[in-house]
């Protein structure tokens, strides 16, 4: 029913008399901003549990600066005279960046590449933030040119041939840097909810799933749950987890019915129809 209207109060009124300071050098500024009519912020940072109404915001400002001081990517228009600058986007804390190379050697990209990394690191920690370092990854597409009688091409190079270490220290900690993990050209990495990887490529996607949808019908076909309940998880948990990734994905109508043929198949009879029912018609 919500948070009771006088615990709600207190916080309220706990976040408004919040005076919030930079990090420099191991101490707080002398300066701080807090809550006025026309700077109406709420919470107390990022990555902070009191903070979850205004943290997009705060990332945003982040982001901003963050963006003014790294290369992003920059995009070309087909016919060569147009071009623009793009970086990652993200959501909260789940964040991702960009950035155009000047080789296709990762082993020479490396110090770019954590010089951006520590910036945004440094952005977090300013804010009363940090990096979950442990939960970073960072990729290379780049490419090797394969020249043949045929013709020639461009491939993706693998994280075998292409090998370099990626590292960053823990934030105010006399601790060895640790190794962020390295993602494959076609590895995909669960994003907002959705494995993409750099190549463009759904399949670690699709897998996943199928898996889950899978795993899904096994156990309402196992079930003894009566219609409504039936048209309550084809509702409410069946059809949002399958609809949020097609936002997302360039999944084949091939394998969209495979995705869902185990799931249709187990759902239908617990609804009351026959599973000989033509599809067009249960739709």
């Amino acid at each position: 029913k919500g948070m009771p209207k006088e615990f709600g109060e207190c916080v309220v009124k706990t976040l408004h008399g919040m005076e919030r300071h930079i990090r420099l050098a191991g101490k707080l500024s002398k300066k701080s901003f807090k809550y006025n009519s026309t700077n109406n912020i709420g919470g107390i940072g990022q990555g902070s549990g009191e903070g979850p109404q205004d943290g997009n915001d705060m990332i945003g400002l982040l982001k901003d600066v963050h963006e003014k001081t790294t290369r992003g990517c920059t995009l070309f228009h087909p016919d060569g005279e147009r071009s623009i600058v793009r970086h990652g986007g993200g959501f909260i804390d789940d964040q991702i960046d960009v950035i155009s190379l000047d080789s296709q050697e990762a082993c020479k990209e490396k110090d770019m590449v954590e010089d951006i990394l520590l910036k945004w690191q440094n952005l977090l920690n300013v804010s009363g933030g940090d990096l979950s370092i442990n939960k970073c990854a960072v990729g290379f597409a780049q490419y090797k040119f394969v020249k043949t009688l045929r013709r020639d091409y461009a491939v993706l190079k693998g994280t075998d041939e292409n090998a370099t270490q990626i590292e960053l220290q823990p934030n105010n900690q006399v601790l060895t840097k640790e190794v962020l993990k390295r993602l494959g050209p076609h590895e995909g990495e669960k994003y907002l909810g959705v494995r993409n990887a750099l190549s463009g490529s759904n399949n670690d996607e699709f897998k996943a799933r199928k898996e889950q949808i899978a795993d899904m019908a096994g156990r309402v076909a196992t079930s003894t749950i009566s219609r409504q309940q039936a048209y309550m998880i084809h509702a409410i948990q069946y059809k949002p987890a399958i609809v949020y990734p097609l936002q997302h994905t360039t999944f084949t109508d091939k394998q969209c019915k495979t995705i869902q043929t185990p799931m249709v198949n187990a759902l239908l009879p617990k609804m009351g129809y026959n599973r000989h029912m033509p599809r067009a018609v249960v739709e």
